[in-house]
């Protein structure tokens, strides 16, 4: 299937999703205001950690706002365009619909990623990016155009290891549908890393760094902006993206081959 097929089910998919929720516009006000609240409620408590201090363990104010509009984007779109299908596949086997993704003439990968988009996510993302400008604008020193660059390039990786792990999760489901904990662990460790990595012992910062890379994916691509991160950080970002995507990738494709072979 070519790609611009796939482009047209992406965008009829928004389409119907947008129906969906614009069925009763209560919901729709009521899933928004939310969604902005919960994003005032991190700006709110970052500027907050600052009331009795001017630094914590050496940041600034700017640089934590920064961490948090980071951790906030690759949330929002996380959760825009994948979360909720992923997280959803292991109530489809429990039911049987999943069977449904097979005989179509569609990617079950994209059918489960794709299909279930949370656009309140894609409605309040201005806001998330207002969210980075101005805690760029409160940087202790202006990011230069490499660094930037740089940065983009990593929050990209960022979004590859975030889908990656996702996926990971996902896959776990056509053996056990039973990895609830799994999903509430991802998200909690996806929280935690908006906050500065050095407040953590050395063993913890280098596991969820290198080994399960949650602290990464906020850490990478906003201590390059800051100008704290290492020489090497392009490299490591390069290869944790795309080894936790080759691991994702052979278990989705290692679950659909004992599922297949279960059911059939």
């Amino acid at each position: 299937m070519g790609v611009k097929r796939y482009i047209r089910l992406f965008r009829q998919a928004a389409v119907n999703r947008f129906a969906l929720y614009a069925e009763s516009r209560a919901d729709l006000v009521t899933f928004i205001f939310g969604k902005l609240l919960r994003l005032g409620f991190f700006v709110i408590l970052a500027v907050s950690l600052f009331n009795h201090t001017n630094t914590i363990v050496g940041y600034s104010e700017g640089q934590v706002l920064m961490l948090f509009a980071m951790m906030n984007m690759i949330d929002m779109l996380t959760q825009a365009l994948w979360y909720r299908g992923m997280y959803n596949i292991k109530d489809w086997i429990r039911r049987g619909k999943f069977d449904m993704f097979l005989v179509q003439p569609v990617s079950p990968l994209f059918k489960t990623a794709a299909m279930q988009l949370d656009l309140f996510d894609f409605i309040t993302l201005p806001v998330g990016i207002a969210y980075i400008i101005v805690a760029w604008t409160m940087l202790p020193t202006q990011p230069t155009l490499l660094m930037a660059i740089s940065a983009a390039v990593l929050f990209l990786f960022s979004i590859v290891i975030a889908f990656s792990i996702n996926l990971c999760m996902a896959s776990v489901a056509f053996w056990t549908t039973e990895n609830e904990s799994a999903w509430a662990l991802y998200r909690d460790s996806v929280y935690v890393a908006r906050f500065p990595i050095e407040i953590f012992p050395n063993g913890f910062r280098a596991f969820f760094t290198f080994v399960i890379p949650v602290l990464a994916i906020v850490s990478f691509p906003a201590k390059t902006l800051m100008g704290l991160a290492s020489p090497h950080v392009l490299l490591w970002g390069a290869i944790i993206a795309f080894a936790w995507l080759a691991l994702g990738l052979t278990l989705w494709r290692a679950g659909l081959r004992h599922y297949t072979s279960a059911s059939g």
